[in-house]
């Protein structure tokens, strides 16, 4: 008798542990699914906090065009820049150049306390915050890709760049976020460079390549008179140099242009209308000289040069890093700006000048109109008129 109610009780006692054992399974189960619940409602918070700041910043923005000189309304400006800076760096998303951006507003008001903010610098801005809040905050919190790559479209124009160099604070900013060559990170790594470039140099090919760090930082890929840069963060081909033995000349100038549109094309190049600036034929070697046109601008900053061989038709040479470095999805065109007729009548001109891009000594890019005078050529500044040296 005395064992079975021992049994009893080591049954009951089992039992109760057992169900000890699954309450606290079970409680444990509640916290994590919780804890998830409370991870997810934090992450959607910190992003709405962002959306929130960002549009509160934008319509600080916009006020301030209209004003000459509004400290109150500055300090606004850099609170919602440092706070949506602050909520972004909690987020996953990747985007270097908008944490840049929101950086250089946040700090600009330390360093202008004693002095007026420039009311243009405020003005470009705006610009670029309406354009997030109106096209890639719609995407906020449905498609983290789409608002990354709707981000990276905005950032390919220079019209920041340009104007944090002459208010001289490129130094509030890490300013190589902004090219389509990427940042200063390397993202490849020496195998995968050697890859890339045997796809141009030779599958055979036998290639060493060491990188090369800085604001772009790239691979210099050699072989057997072969050279290739290409970049470290994001594996496009900078350029190629095949050191060829001069040839007689066996193809014609046609089938040599087509060996180089063919291999712009391969090389991604298709989507750009490619203006010729230069045929010539010198040392066994057809070269061209191309830039793309974009919204009516000819964009002589982003200079494309093919080599090709006269014997062979081989591409032996290829520089494209001017290209890389300056390209711009979107041309941003003055506010005001001279037409080309006016140009023309201030410069009795027989014939309308052509407007393009192009990339000063002082490193900054200026929209302006050239034309022909005798061999050389004249820049004018499309925004002043005056003559850019």
């Amino acid at each position: 008798m005395k064992k079975k109610a021992l049994i009893i009780k080591i049954a009951c006692f089992t039992s109760a542990f057992a169900a000890v054992i699954a309450g606290f399974l079970l409680k444990e189960h509640m916290i994590n699914a919780r804890e998830l619940e409370s991870a997810d409602a934090i992450d959607k918070l910190t992003i709405s906090e962002f959306a929130e700041s960002m549009e509160k910043m934008n319509i600080y923005l916009s006020e301030n065009t209209a004003s000459q000189s509004n400290a109150s309304l500055y300090a606004k400006i850099m609170l919602e820049a440092a706070l949506a800076r602050s909520a972004l760096g909690l987020t996953e998303f990747d985007c270097p150049s908008l944490f840049s951006f929101l950086k250089c507003i946040s700090e600009l008001y330390s360093q202008n306390i004693e002095g007026d903010i420039d009311a243009e610098l405020f003005s470009i801005f705006h610009r670029y915050s309406e354009r997030i809040c109106d096209d890639a905050l719609p995407h906020l919190l449905n498609d983290k890709d789409e608002f990354e790559d709707v981000i990276s479209e905005i950032f390919s124009d220079t019209s920041l760049e340009t104007a944090l160099y002459e208010n001289g604070l490129s130094n509030l900013a890490d300013t190589s976020v902004f090219s389509a060559l990427g940042g200063s990170m390397a993202a490849i790594d020496e195998k995968e460079a050697i890859r890339i470039a045997k796809n141009h140099l030779g599958k055979n090919a036998y290639l060493s390549a060491n990188l090369t760090e800085g604001e772009h930082p790239f691979y210099h890929v050699m072989g057997r008179n072969t050279e290739a840069l290409i970049s470290a963060t994001n594996g496009i081909i900078l350029q190629l140099l095949f050191d060829l033995p001069e040839e007689e000349t066996s193809i014609t100038h046609d089938e040599a242009e087509k060996n180089a549109k063919d291999f712009l094309s391969e090389a991604g190049m298709v989507k750009d209308t490619l203006v010729s600036l230069s045929e010539t034929l010198d040392n066994g070697l057809y070269l061209f000289e191309y830039a793309p046109m974009r919204n009516g601008v000819l964009c002589l900053s982003e200079r494309i040069l093919v080599g090709v061989s006269s014997g062979s038709g081989r591409i032996a040479l290829f520089d494209a890093v001017d290209y890389y470095r300056y390209k711009t999805k979107r041309i941003t065109l003055p506010e005001k700006m001279l037409t080309a007729e006016e140009i023309m009548n201030i410069f009795s001109l027989s014939s309308s000048p052509e407007l393009c891009k192009i990339e000063r000594k002082t490193g900054i890019e200026s929209i302006c109109y050239r034309f022909k005078a005798g061999n050389d050529y004249k820049y004018i500044s499309a925004a002043t008129g005056k003559i850019i040296e």
